[in-house]
């Protein structure tokens, strides 16, 4: 199993528990050093109370895990930007009342609307 994998089954738990959800986690090994970068997000914009407690449990979990080795780390933990696409259609409610029209049929697109389906209102 992959190390990002790991990480994943071994943190979600402590991210749910919370409230909030484990979108993905990246790992980079600059040199003898990894970074490892968990995105969580939550039903509604993540403030820097939430992801300070987040960060805290998974830093503990990573302390502790005997997959991490010996190889010093470096724990990030992040919100998903604006820029990043939606990992799933869950979250998209949320994020509706600022998104235009077009973000809007491109949610009913990936719901599986057919674009055709999808006529614009008369004005």
């Amino acid at each position: 199993m992959a190390l990002s994998d790991q990480i994943s089954q071994l943190v979600t738990p402590a991210v749910e528990s919370q409230g909030l959800f484990l979108e993905d986690v990246h790992i980079v090994s600059p040199g003898k050093h990894r970074i490892v970068t968990c995105i969580v997000d939550g039903p509604t914009s993540l403030n820097l109370d939430q992801v300070t407690a987040v960060s805290r449990a998974i830093s503990e979990l990573l302390d502790e895990a005997t997959f991490m080795g010996e190889t010093p780390f470096t724990l990030e933990v992040t919100s998903p930007g604006v820029d990043r696409p939606l990992p799933h259609l869950d979250i998209f409610p949320r994020t509706k009342a600022g998104c235009s029209r077009s973000s809007r049929l491109m949610a009913r697109w990936l719901q599986g609307e057919e674009w055709n389906q999808m006529r614009p209102p008369l004005l």
